[in-house]
């Protein structure tokens, strides 16, 4: 199950790069060390140079976690670069951006990962049937 949980994080990366805009790098750089945990290239090519901005300065503004608590598996994925969250989830009023908000990309890779969880999940784990032992008790009465 650890193994299928990273490769359905794989999948919800993969979509959400395709949602994010790059002009100095910093926004899809936030993603690069959980790309780099999970071996899923990142490309950046920055349009614009900003000092305290880019790829790297956006890597150090992101985390990520895998854990299981009881029979529960977590992924958790937090960026903190400002202008992602706000573009993430709105169109900024004023400001002419190439590419305008919401940009939606953590709902593609919710997309994503439901339909790994959903559609490839039941394929890659052992079937329960293998793990059922049945056990004949016979019961008598005098």
């Amino acid at each position: 199950m650890d193994v299928q949980m990273r490769q359905a994080a794989r999948a919800w990366l993969r979509a959400v790069i395709t949602k994010v805009p790059i002009w100095t790098g910093m926004a899809q750089g936030s993603l690069r060390p959980l790309g780099t945990f999970l071996k899923v290239a990142i490309p950046i090519t920055p349009v614009a140079f900003r000092k305290g901005m880019g790829p790297d300065a956006g890597a150090a503004k992101s985390s990520f976690v895998f854990k299981k608590e009881g029979n529960k598996y977590i992924f958790r994925f937090t960026e903190g670069v400002a202008h992602y969250t706000i573009n993430e989830f709105y169109d900024v009023p004023n400001v002419k951006l190439r590419t305008p908000g919401p940009w939606r990309s953590f709902k593609e890779g919710e997309l994503a990962w439901d339909d790994y969880i959903q559609n490839e999940l039941p394929k890659r784990l052992p079937k329960l049937e293998m793990f059922i032992v049945q056990k004949r008790t016979a019961f008598y009465r005098n």
